[in-house]
């Protein structure tokens, strides 16, 4: 299954890890072990949250051997957004009435 999003820039494990969250609807470390071979899931999700995606997580226990875990999926708004680079942040908004801003060299 191919990604209806635009995936480059990511790894090969976060397009993966993508995918099966638009298949499963939601996913554990143990289930991306198991069925795509992916050992890191939690930094594979911080990867994808940095390149904008929007995934949620909850702390589930298994009923029968008391194991705490967490879950994913993708958020209501998944759709990766630009995310500002700490220098865009820093620099200030200009005014709406303000136009086209012209640097000085």
């Amino acid at each position: 299954m191919r990604s209806k999003y635009r995936t480059g820039g990511l790894s090969p494990q976060c397009v993966l890890v993508l995918e099966m969250l638009e298949k499963n609807q939601s996913l554990s470390s143990r289930e991306a072990l198991l069925d795509g071979n992916v050992q890191a899931l939690p930094r594979r999700i911080a990867d994808l949250k940095e390149a904008g995606f929007d995934i949620q997580s909850e702390m589930r226990t298994n009923p029968s051997t008391k194991q705490r875990y967490k879950r994913y999926w993708l958020g209501d708004n998944h759709m990766p957004h630009r995310v500002a680079t700490p220098y865009q942040r820093s620099l200030p908004l200009a005014p709406p009435s303000a136009g086209v801003m012209v640097l000085a060299a």
